[in-house]
């Protein structure tokens, strides 16, 4: 309804049509109970953030890693100094940038080479491949992360090392932390039980006792190929001189494209 004839003011509200000014306010706090306008001063801090009018300072955040869940302000890790924190940060955090950068700032040495080792573990392939038309395509293969040979070497402990050997994703990684072993035990372990046959077959390169190089070489070759080919199969062969342990393959082995290599090798 329009106040042709004036406001009828209830307070900073006409309570005909409902303009607002800017007087006579019922201040609860920080805001106007009538007509919500809010001032700063007089807030219900809850924290970072007032809980009437929603205003933020710069204090008293609730950190979750990086970011206050009350209010959204981010900070960086060189501004955190709680090691429990930082803890957290360099084993949870799903970007391994903010990882490394978290152990950078731990003081026990011994935690930052147990994060070293994750990340390493986990590092994966990033393909970077498009499609270029006439069936053919352009692009790199990388690594996430790009760096992890660096964070490897930054690894002394063999304890996490054999780590590395036995679970890490890609044969490149897996293969550099091999190098860095000097335990026959580990190599035994990992050749006579990985589940997977080029991880068992890196293993072997290192093994002192030939006869059980012999003996796993020819495991691998009678298996079925976890990877749907048997180039695997058929390196393996390759690598066997032990006449009786062809034999062996070329009558019992998977597949017979493994078989009839075998029986050929007998020939030679």
């Amino acid at each position: 309804m329009a106040c042709f004839f004036g406001h009828k003011w209830n307070g900073c509200k006409c309570s005909k049509c409902g303009k607002t000014r800017d007087e006579k306010h019922e201040w609860n706090g920080c805001k106007c109970s009538k007509c919500g306008k809010e001032r700063d001063e007089q807030h219900d801090w809850n924290g970072c953030k007032c809980s009437r009018c929603s205003k933020t300072r710069n204090e008293q955040h609730d950190w979750k890693e990086l970011k206050c869940w009350k209010c959204g302000k981010k900070r960086s890790i060189q501004e955190i100094t709680d090691q429990a924190v930082l803890t957290n940060i360099a084993y949870n955090n799903k970007d391994y940038k903010t990882r490394l950068a978290a152990v950078e700032k731990l003081i026990d040495k011994g935690l930052a080479q147990a994060v070293y080792a994750n990340i390493v573990e986990n590092t994966k392939e990033v393909n970077d491949i498009s499609y270029a038309g006439n069936d053919e395509y352009y692009g790199s293969v990388g690594y996430e992360p790009n760096n992890w040979e660096e964070i490897l070497n930054k690894i002394s402990d063999q304890i996490l090392l054999v780590g590395i050997a036995k679970n890490a994703k890609l044969s490149k990684v897996y293969e550099t932390a091999m190098k860095k072993l000097n335990d026959q035990a580990t190599f035994i372990d990992i050749a006579l039980n990985a589940n997977d046959g080029y991880r068992r077959l890196a293993a072997v390169d290192y093994l002192t006792d030939k006869n059980l190089a012999q003996d796993v070489y020819c495991d691998v070759a009678k298996k079925q190929n976890q990877h749907g080919n048997i180039n695997l199969n058929l390196i393996a062969v390759n690598e066997l001189t032990n006449k009786t342990l062809l034999e062996d393959v070329s009558q019992n082995a998977y597949d017979w494209e493994v078989r009839e290599k075998a029986t050929s090798r007998l020939s030679e």
